[in-house]
């Protein structure tokens, strides 16, 4: 996160993809997080498609959220017209822990 101002902070995020014999993809993200309580974004992932981001946290560990992707390939339109997706989330970390424990070894 890079912190903007006082009340503006950022936060970009990349993903890169290799899944068998198939080209690399990836997906880039940008998003503004503007007083703690709201965010704002872009996405575009390689080759096929890009989107808008909102959220709003009403306190630091609950949040919802939504975006809307739409295609940019050979079948825009043709196919699809786009997808809108919710998302709720709640932090199980315990306020204040800086630790996080996990039974996974990767």
């Amino acid at each position: 996160m890079i912190d903007l101002e006082s009340r503006a902070i950022f936060k970009p995020t990349a993903l890169l993809r290799v899944v068998g014999n198939t080209p690399l993809s990836g997906e880039f993200t940008g998003v503004f997080i503007l007083d703690k309580k709201f965010s704002l974004g872009m996405m575009y992932r390689t080759e096929n498609a890009m989107g808008a981001l909102l959220g709003y946290y009403f306190s630091p560990k609950f949040n919802v959220g939504y975006s809307f992707d739409w295609s940019t390939g050979n079948a825009t339109g043709r196919y699809n017209a786009g997808s809108h997706e919710m998302m709720l989330s709640y932090d199980l970390q315990p306020h204040g822990s800086t630790k996080v424990v996990s039974p996974r070894f990767f």
